[in-house]
């Protein structure tokens, strides 16, 4: 019988390879942040959510990063009880903490990874990518957020690291 990991090893794992799908996606290193997003270095803004850029690249979006199996249900998901939303209201939390835009990265085994990205982000890159409105979505509207849902792979397909980081110039 397969040994079971603990969640903390399955959370760290997953973060490795969503960090690991950012570095192919962009050519740049992007890595784990240090104890799993507990860490805050005084001035740096960059050190955020679960996946950290390199400093001089100055992206402008947070990402967190769950793995679970469970909290997928879709009644849950529709009535606001489902852990998605904690995870959200995290994601956001640290975004506005730092002056970023907030994506959150879920996953399950076996499974693609899903981003969640607010509606003012998939704007603003449908503006400098219009092919982002081509992709399959689900769009989700709760009582305080109006959602996007991506399969991770798709979004990144299509959309650039420059498209991304134009959206520095969108926050001035």
């Amino acid at each position: 019988m397969a040994k079971l990991k603990n969640p903390r090893q399955k959370g760290n794992d997953y973060e490795l390879k969503i960090a690991k799908i950012f570095t192919n996606w962009s050519g740049r290193k992007f890595e784990r942040v240090p104890r799993s997003g507990g860490l805050r270095w005084k001035e740096d803004n960059n050190v955020t959510g679960d996946i950290v850029s390199p400093f001089e690249l100055k992206f402008p979006i947070t990402i967190e990063t769950k793995k679970r199996e469970d909290s997928w249900d879709f009644d849950k998901l529709l009535e606001e009880t489902s852990e998605i939303w904690k995870w959200w209201e995290q994601s956001c939390e640290d975004g506005r903490r730092v002056g970023k835009i907030s994506w959150l990265v879920i996953g399950r085994n076996f499974r693609s990874d899903y981003l969640f990205m607010e509606k003012d982000c998939f704007e603003k890159l449908k503006v400098v990518n219009d092919k982002i409105n081509s992709i399959p979505y689900i769009f989700l509207k709760t009582k305080k957020y109006f959602i996007y849902v991506f399969n991770l792979r798709v979004v990144l397909n299509t959309v650039t690291l420059e498209d991304v980081l134009s959206l520095n110039k969108e926050k001035q």
